[in-house]
């Protein structure tokens, strides 16, 4: 795979918006669209290539496998009723991601995604306060239609959501928290492809988001 396009950024979900790059025109691969408000295409990944969002119609950042590989998960985490399972995980020495799927649902064509992520700690990780502000600038250049909350905004410690409104076939809410320890910077989202969870989905998974804490 093409480096100048395949590094999934941090704090996003590899299957979701959250896998965008910013990386250069140059050797764009011809299975990646580019999203305008013309077009809807079905899409999986999301890439950023000179500033303007790209994405594919099947999954192309290939991980570890899914739900018969070894979970690599550095979190333990909270869900609700349903049964999740990993449907997709990689694992290199600067990140760590898990994707879990309610069992049944398609990587391809998900409709709620959990999303657990782990940075070591190299000894210039900044907090999560720091990494959050980065995100959200990086996001509203990237995304014509965005609106952003916060539920807790502290240095070490951040849960927001953000909601993309515009284009159609990027519409999703979802739920994030981040938050720093000495060993480093773990990231666990909610994502969902509505314009809006409502209020109950809201506070269930903002309170199993806070319920997630690091494997001894």
């Amino acid at each position: 795979m093409n480096p100048k396009w395949s590094a999934a950024c941090l704090l996003l979900p590899v299957a979701v918006l959250a896998a965008f790059s910013s990386a250069s025109a140059e050797g764009i691969p011809p299975n990646l669209i580019e999203v305008t408000s013309q077009n809807k295409p079905s899409c999986v990944e999301y890439f950023a290539i000179d500033g303007k969002p790209y994405c594919s119609t099947t999954a192309l950042l290939k991980g570890d496998g899914g739900v018969s590989q070894t979970n690599y998960d550095r979190l333990n985490l909270k869900f609700d009723e349903r049964t999740w399972l990993p449907a997709w995980q990689e694992r290199n020495p600067n990140l760590l991601t898990v994707e879990y799927l309610v069992k049944g649902d398609d990587i391809n064509s998900w409709k709620e995604l959990v999303t657990s992520q782990f940075v070591p700690n190299t000894g210039q990780l900044a907090n999560a306060q720091e990494y959050v502000q980065n995100f959200v600038m990086r996001l509203r250049n990237q995304v014509p239609d965005v609106q952003v909350s916060y539920v807790m905004n502290t240095p070490n410690d951040v849960v927001f959501e953000f909601k993309i409104m515009e284009p159609v076939e990027m519409v999703q809410d979802e739920i994030q928290r981040m938050f720093s320890t000495e060993e480093g910077l773990y990231v666990v989202h909610y994502a969902i492809k509505k314009p809006d969870m409502g209020p109950e989905a809201r506070a269930t998974w903002t309170r199993l988001l806070k319920q997630a804490t690091p494997k001894q």
